[in-house]
């Protein structure tokens, strides 16, 4: 598949699920597959650690979001630009379509959140281990100071809210496998 193909393929609102083998995303993999057994009780699935939304910008389509330097947007070319082989990433898309409102909405969401000054939730990456071995959250609730630092399930989750609200449960204690199995999404053929 070229980079064509899947920019031909993706809408705003669409959710892109990556695996990469960087130390941090081998820690995140570690957590997400004791939530996966212990808290959800689901059988082996392939993990993911990363997140991003991909939204409009005057036309082009960009992709929105949480890195270690904070949020960012980034056009779709320049994310995908070294990508010859798409099998370690996963395109979500809502079951229900956004309408042309809705894709505004969220590309617009996500645009304004990366032009504040949103930290890393480093601090939330802990949270999610300790919910991973004890089931108990210790993070802070959604909205308000929990938007102030955002990790990227986290990020995804609390846009799609914006535009459809109570899409995830509780976006500041998202996992991408909360993402993965959200009952709101589909996997997109790319």
């Amino acid at each position: 598949m070229t980079l064509e193909d899947l920019k031909s393929k993706l809408v705003p609102g669409d959710i892109g699920l990556v695996k990469s083998n960087t130390f941090l995303s081998k820690g995140i993999r570690f957590f997400e597959n004791l939530y996966r057994k212990n808290i959800k009780k689901l059988p082996p699935i392939k993990l993911y650690s990363h997140c991003f939304t991909v939204v409009d910008i005057w036309g082009e389509l960009y992709v929105a979001e949480a890195l270690i330097k904070g949020l960012a947007v980034r056009p779709l070319d320049e994310v995908f630009k070294d990508y010859t082989n798409f099998s370690d990433t996963i395109i979500l898309t809502p079951k229900k379509k956004y309408s042309a409102v809705e894709q505004d909405k969220i590309s617009k969401e996500a645009v304004l959140s990366s032009l504040k000054i949103t930290r890393y939730d480093f601090i939330g990456i802990v949270n999610q281990a300790i919910l991973t071995t004890t089931g108990k959250w210790i993070g802070p609730g959604d909205g308000g100071k929990a938007e102030r630092r955002l990790y990227c399930a986290e990020a995804v989750a609390t846009w799609a809210n914006k535009v459809r609200p109570k899409t995830f449960d509780r976006p500041a204690q998202t996992n991408p496998v909360d993402v993965e199995i959200n009952k709101y999404y589909t996997l997109k053929s790319i």
